[in-house]
């Protein structure tokens, strides 16, 4: 699964790990519907319509008569999903905030978490509430993705690579925060942690570099020019 945004970045869970999170049994016994109507309204209602603002509608009407749904968290994923369909930022925010506060450690919440920091800095909302919900965000990420155990079925290298991403997600969102706060040193520092995980990761370069002319440092001018430039190489 991927969720794209106006940044052109995707979420980094690969599609083939997430695939085998979600299946993982949560316990020994199985979510069951409340009564045949909610069935009806998941399965012939949300199932089968394909307008995204009719779907948000019969996804909202799931929550206001089901709010202790045992599929909460499907329903939570499924609005995230449809939100993002709809053009609607705030509405995805809602979502991933709910998907990280029911599911904390687990894969749901990991998929809020990371949603939450792409959005952090794609929504462009510079208060400090925002920034605050945004670190609140970063952190959570850093700290699920020690969390969530591999799966048996995913490879050792797979899984780095996925926590490896998370972590530059996380950095990359800290660093971003701590950027629109006039604190350049410590945006700086996270842009580095980042890039010491990736160093192939051209915006995150770029971003380095602002930040270091920011400080108007003449001892880091030439590091600020040099990622500058190899932001440029990266990027195309």
């Amino acid at each position: 699964m991927q969720i794209r945004f106006t940044t052109g970045i995707s979420l980094l869970l690969s599609q083939a790990v997430l695939a085998v999170l979600l299946l993982q049994p949560a316990a020994a016994q199985q979510p069951q519907w409340k009564d045949t109507a909610e069935y009806e309204l998941v399965v012939n209602g949300v199932g089968k319509e394909t307008n995204p603002q009719k779907r948000l509608q019969l996804l909202q009407q799931w929550e206001e008569k089901y709010p202790d749904s045992a599929f909460k968290n499907n329903r939570n994923q499924a609005m995230l999903q449809t939100a993002q369909q709809a053009g609607d930022a705030a509405l995805m925010k809602k979502a991933a905030q709910k998907l990280a506060a029911d599911d904390p450690s687990g894969v749901f919440g990991l998929i809020g978490y990371q949603s939450l920091n792409l959005l952090t800095v794609s929504m462009n909302d510079k208060s400090e509430a925002a920034l605050a919900d945004g670190e609140k965000a970063a952190k959570g990420l850093l700290g699920v993705i020690e969390q969530v155990k591999k799966p048996d079925q995913v490879a050792e290298d797979a899984w780095a690579k996925e926590k490896a991403n998370n972590q530059v997600l996380a950095h990359r969102a800290l660093g971003w925060i701590e950027w629109q706060r006039k604190n350049f040193t410590g945006a700086e520092g996270h842009f580095v942690d980042a890039l010491k995980i990736n160093p192939n990761n051209g915006e995150i370069s770029g971003w380095l570099g602002t930040v270091i002319l920011l400080q108007r440092n003449p001892d880091k001018q030439a590091f600020g020019l040099y990622h500058f430039a190899r932001a440029a190489s990266l990027e195309g």
